[in-house]
C-alpha cells in the first residue's frame, strides 16, 4: 500500500450533472455556455446509463459530464427520480484506485465499490455520500 502522504488522489477529471435526455440537455449547455466540445454518447449497458463529456477547456482541464439514466431500478434512475435533474457527482483522478479503495476501506470510509467496475474511459468506484458531507465522490483511472 502507498504511503497517501505521497500519492494524492486528484485533481477532478469531471462534474457530473444527471439529466432526463442528454441529446436534449446537450445544446442547452453549448448555448448557455458558449460552445463546449463533446465526445460521442456512451452507452454504458452495466450501469444502465447512457453518458456524454463536454470539455471546459484544454486537456487535463475537468470536464463536464451529463449522465442519463436508461434503465429503471437503476440507483442514477431512483436519483433521477426523488432529486431530479442537477449535480450527481464529483470524479477524481487516480493513478491506482485498488490501492486508494484498500485505503479507504482500512479507513472503514462507506464505499459503494469496494472493487474497481468499468466506467466510460477506465475502471471507476464510487465512495458513499455519507462518507464525505454527503457529496457523491467517483474515483477513475484511466485506462491506457
Amino acid at each position: 500500500m502507498t504511503d497517501p502522504r505521497t500519492r494524492a488522489v486528484g485533481p477532478i477529471d469531471h462534474v457530473a450533472v444527471v439529466v432526463r435526455s442528454i441529446s436534449d440537455s446537450l445544446p442547452e449547455y453549448q448555448r448557455l455556455f458558449g460552445y463546449l466540445p463533446s465526445g460521442p454518447i456512451i452507452d454504458l449497458p452495466v450501469q444502465g446509463a447512457r453518458v456524454c463529456f463536454l470539455a471546459s477547456g484544454p486537456l487535463p482541464a475537468a470536464r463536464l459530464e451529463l449522465v442519463q439514466p436508461v434503465e429503471s431500478g437503476t440507483g442514477l434512475a431512483r436519483f433521477l427520480a426523488s432529486r431530479g435533474e442537477g449535480l450527481h457527482h464529483v470524479c477524481l483522478r487516480t493513478t491506482d484506485l485498488v490501492d486508494d479503495l484498500d485505503r479507504l476501506a482500512a479507513e472503514d470510509v462507506e464505499l459503494i465499490n469496494r472493487h474497481p467496475r468499468p466506467g466510460a474511459g477506465g475502471q471507476v468506484a464510487f465512495i458513499h455520500p455519507h462518507a464525505l458531507n454527503g457529496v457523491l465522490w467517483e474515483l477513475s483511472e484511466e485506462t491506457p
